[in-house]
C-alpha cells in the first residue's frame, strides 16, 4: 500500500527544470548510483510526517545525462522537509513494483534514509531547511 501511495504521488508530478548548482534559497539533490541514463528521476518534497509518502508539497523531474541528474526546489519556506525520489527508467511516471510490492526501479530519500523491508521513516529522511542553500547527494538503490 505504501508503494502504491508513492506511485500515486509521483504520477502527479509537474515537470521542473534540473540545475547543477544550488544558489541561495535552493535545495538541490544530486543522485549517485544510477544504473542507466534511461528515463528520469522523479522527486517529491514532503512538509510533514503525516503527509510523508502520501501527499507531496512540491515535485520536480530531473533529466538524466551520463547517469547523473539533479532535482532542484526553489523558494521553499524555512521548515522541516523530507524528499523521496525514484528512477523512472521506463518513463511511465510511476514507481514500478513486483508482485510483492517491492520497487523494480531505483529509489532514494533525503539523508539517504533507508527502510528495513519497508519505506524509509520520516524521522530518518527529514532535514531542517533554514532558507540557505542545501545540496545533498542521494544514493539510488535498486
Amino acid at each position: 500500500m505504501i508503494r502504491q501511495s508513492i506511485s500515486l504521488c509521483f504520477a502527479l508530478l509537474v515537470a521542473a527544470p534540473a540545475h547543477a548548482d544550488a544558489p541561495a534559497e535552493r535545495i538541490a539533490f544530486e543522485f549517485a548510483g544510477m544504473r542507466s541514463s534511461n528515463g528520469a528521476v522523479l522527486c517529491s518534497v514532503y512538509q510533514a510526517e503525516k503527509a510523508w509518502l502520501k501527499s507531496s508539497y512540491k515535485q520536480a523531474r530531473a533529466v538524466i545525462t551520463d547517469k547523473q541528474a539533479t532535482c532542484v526546489f526553489d523558494a521553499l519556506p524555512p521548515g522541516n522537509y523530507a524528499v523521496a525520489v525514484f528512477h523512472d527508467e521506463n518513463g511511465n511516471n510511476k514507481l514500478d513494483t513486483n508482485m510483492f510490492g517491492a520497487p523494480k526501479e531505483g529509489t532514494g530519500a533525503s539523508n539517504n534514509a533507508r527502510g528495513k523491508m519497508s519505506a524509509p521513516k520520516w524521522k530518518d529522511a527529514k532535514f531542517d531547511y533554514t532558507g540557505a542553500a542545501i545540496k545533498q547527494v542521494i544514493t539510488i538503490t535498486y
